[in-house]
C-alpha cells in the first residue's frame, strides 16, 4: 500500500515538473527525498509551494473516483453493486433486458392469438364482426412470428419464459382473454378490446425501454405494433354498437334504429374530447 502511494506521488511530481517546468528527466537533478527540483545557486526548492499544491491535485486525479462509480479518468469501466463492469458487459446487459421484454411480448401475443383463433368460428354468424376478428387474428399472428424471429436473431430462446416481475400481470391478461363467452359476439369483442389495450400499453413500455438502452430497431417495431393495436381498438369502437344491436334483435328485442348512430357519435366525441 505504501509503495503504491509512493509511486503515485512520484508519478504526480514527474507529471507536474514536465508540464510546468519543461524537465525531460526531472529526477535527474532533484534534491531531497521529495524529488523537487532545486535552484543550484541558492540550494533551495524553486516554486516548492506551487509544486506541492499541483502534486496534491495530480494525486487526487490519479486516484479512483468512487463517488460516481468511475474507475479512473478516461476509463471505460463503471461500477455496479461494488463490482467492476466493463463497457461490453453493460452493453450485454442492455441487450438481455430488451430481449426479456421482447420475450414478454411473444408470450402476450401468443395468448391473444389463441383466443382470436377460437373466435374465428364463433363470429361466423356476423359478417362484420367476423371480418374484423380475421383481421385481428392475422395482425397478432404476424406480430408473434416476427418477434419470435427477433428472439432467434438475438440468441435468446423463442420460448423465453415470462419474467417473474411481469408474470402476474400477463397471467391476469390471459385469464381475461380466456373468458371469451360463446353466447355473445359482442362479449368476445369486449374481451379483445381489453387484451388489445394491455398489448398497446406494453408496446409503449417496450418502446421506452428499447430507446433508453439504444436499440432503435426494437423501438421501431414497438411503435409499429402499438399503432396496429390502436387501429384494432378503434375498429372495435366502430363496430361494437351495431354488433350489440344485431344481437338484441336476434334475441327478439325491438330496438331503436337510431341507437347505433347515436352511440357511434358519442364514442367518437368522447375519445376526441377526452382530457388526461
Amino acid at each position: 500500500m505504501h509503495a503504491r502511494r509512493g509511486q503515485s506521488w512520484t508519478f504526480a511530481i514527474r507529471l507536474h515538473l514536465v508540464l510546468n517546468h519543461g524537465q525531460k528527466d526531472p529526477f535527474a537533478r532533484s534534491c531531497g527525498s521529495v524529488g523537487v527540483h532545486s535552484d543550484p545557486a541558492r540550494n533551495r526548492p524553486r516554486n516548492a509551494e506551487i509544486a506541492v499544491s499541483s502534486v496534491r491535485t495530480c494525486c487526487m486525479l490519479a486516484q479512483p473516483v468512487r463517488k460516481y462509480g468511475v474507475r479512473a479518468i478516461g476509463s471505460s469501466h463503471a461500477k455496479e453493486d461494488g463490482f467492476t463492469m466493463a463497457a461490453t458487459d453493460i452493453e450485454s446487459k442492455h441487450e438481455q433486458t430488451v430481449a426479456d421484454y421482447v420475450g414478454d411480448m411473444v408470450a402476450l401475443e401468443s395468448h391473444v392469438e389463441e383466443a382470436l383463433d377460437r373466435q374465428l368460428k364463433e363470429t361466423q354468424d356476423d359478417p362484420e364482426a367476423s371480418a374484423a376478428v380475421k383481421r385481428f387474428h392475422d395482425m397478432v399472428k404476424e406480430h408473434r412470428d416476427r418477434l419470435k424471429g427477433l428472439q432467434e436473431e438475438t440468441g435468446s430462446t423463442p420460448g423465453n419464459p415470462i419474467k417473474a416481475a411481469g408474470a402476474a400481470v400477463l397471467g391476469k391478461a390471459a385469464g381475461v382473454i380466456d373468458l371469451v363467452r360463446t353466447e355473445g359476439i359482442s362479449k368476445s369483442l369486449r374481451d379483445d378490446y381489453a387484451a388489445f389495450s394491455l398489448a398497446a400499453i406494453s408496446y409503449s413500455m417496450l418502446h421506452t425501454t428499447a430507446l433508453s438502452l439504444g436499440n432503435t430497431r426494437v423501438a421501431d417495431i414497438a411503435e409499429q405494433y402499438l399503432t396496429d393495436y390502436a387501429g384494432a381498438i378503434e375498429r372495435i369502437n366502430e363496430i361494437m354498437p351495431a354488433v350489440v344491436d344485431r344481437e338484441l334483435r336476434k334475441d327478439g328485442h325491438q330496438t331503436n334504429p337510431a341507437a347505433v348512430t347515436a352511440t357511434n357519435s358519442m364514442v367518437s366525441k368522447a375519445w376526441h374530447s377526452a382530457t388526461s
